[in-house]
């Protein structure tokens, strides 16, 4: 309510106020001028960042050639203890392991 209500109070006095908003309540304001920010979404994208066995995506990484590509390879795989040199790369390369934020 409050929030609304300073929106509002916002919108009056200047109607062209770029105005941003962290939305916790899913409000519903159609203006070109405002900008809604779901808290709820935003929240739960982070927090999948803190679950176990959940894969990291990477982000701004390379130079725009080629792709990135994280693989998740659970603790009971063929491939979780072996060496880098073992494991076949014909059309792609490993060019980095990154683990328990450790390079």
């Amino acid at each position: 309510f409050e929030t609304k209500k300073t929106y509002e109070a916002l919108r009056y006095l200047d109607a062209n106020l770029e105005i941003e908003i962290m939305d916790f309540w899913g409000l519903n304001i159609n203006d070109v001028h405002t900008n809604l920010a779901d808290a709820r979404m935003t929240l739960s994208r982070r927090f999948m960042d803190f679950l176990p066995d959940i894969a990291l995506t990477a982000y701004c990484v390379g130079l725009g050639v080629g792709k990135v590509m994280e693989v998740k390879i659970p603790a009971g795989s063929i491939f979780a203890y072996r060496h880098i040199s073992s494991i076949q790369q014909k059309r792609w390369r490993i060019v980095l392991i990154y683990r328990n934020s450790k390079i």
